[in-house]
């Protein structure tokens, strides 16, 4: 049906393909400088802008060294007040112990004085 021989490329027909091609590159370097492929220089810079992040950088590293010191102070003094609240516990079961043994020695004694009393009252001598 076809034959191969029927193709034929002439002159016109790559003049055409080539002025496409150019036509295509031309709307490819169009894009590009509109999107501002022209600048990508101003990203890259020769690595002029790494003095910075480099400085940047080493002052993280001491931020986070002394956030590590500090996290260790806080644990420690974390232990201290710990250590505090279980010594204050402590004192304020032995005080309560001994509120509740002065309260009974109170009240032991009060009874004793009523009772002395009672037979102060009841056996008053007569002269």
């Amino acid at each position: 049906m076809y034959d191969i021989s029927e193709l034929e490329v002439t002159g016109k027909d790559i003049a055409i393909g080539v002025l496409v091609c150019v036509a295509v590159l031309v709307v490819c370097f169009c894009a590009g400088y509109l999107c501002g492929w022209e600048r990508a220089e101003d990203v890259y810079c020769n690595g002029t802008g790494i003095g910075t992040v480099s400085n940047e950088l080493g002052q993280v590293g001491t931020n986070i060294s002394n956030a590590e010191a500090g996290i260790g102070q806080a644990e420690g003094h974390a232990d201290k007040v710990a250590n505090g609240i279980e010594s204050a516990k402590e004192s304020a079961i032995y005080i309560e112990g001994t509120a509740k043994t002065s309260a009974d020695i109170i009240r032991q004694s009060k009874s004793i004085i009523a009772t002395i009393r009672k037979r102060g009252k009841e056996n008053t001598p007569t002269n």
